[in-house]
């Protein structure tokens, strides 16, 4: 496990630890690959160093592809689990369900159609 400042973390990097901010709350869980999105949240949520390492099965000359790689699958809304999206959020909650919904409208290709 090293400290890497956020502005040396790169694309397909492996959290050790999890990320919280200054409440307490989990930004990102340990053991996920990072992508380009991920940088940019912990940046804007000021992070200045986290836990992490290589991935332990990538050299370093195919960080470009795995980065690449990384960064179109998680622009990719179907293959995102709506379970694994919204796991740390009330069910119950009215805007849990109303998201729910919309995820599940664009994911089936529906787009921003408007309901009740």
């Amino acid at each position: 496990m090293s400290e890497v400042r956020i502005q040396d973390a790169r694309p397909g990097m492996i959290l050790d630890t999890d990320v919280v901010d200054d409440a307490g709350h989990v930004l990102l869980k340990a053991g996920i690959s990072l992508s380009g999105r991920h940088l940019a949240l912990l940046h804007a949520h000021g992070v200045a160093a986290i836990q992490a390492g290589d991935t332990p099965d990538a050299p370093d000359a195919s960080s470009a592809s795995s980065a690449s790689s990384a960064s179109s699958a998680s622009n990719a809304p179907a293959d995102v689990d709506s379970e694994q999206l919204f796991r740390n959020l009330d069910p119950g909650h009215p805007l849990t369900q109303k998201l729910r919904r919309l995820h599940r409208q664009r994911r089936n290709g529906q787009g921003d159609a408007d309901e009740s």
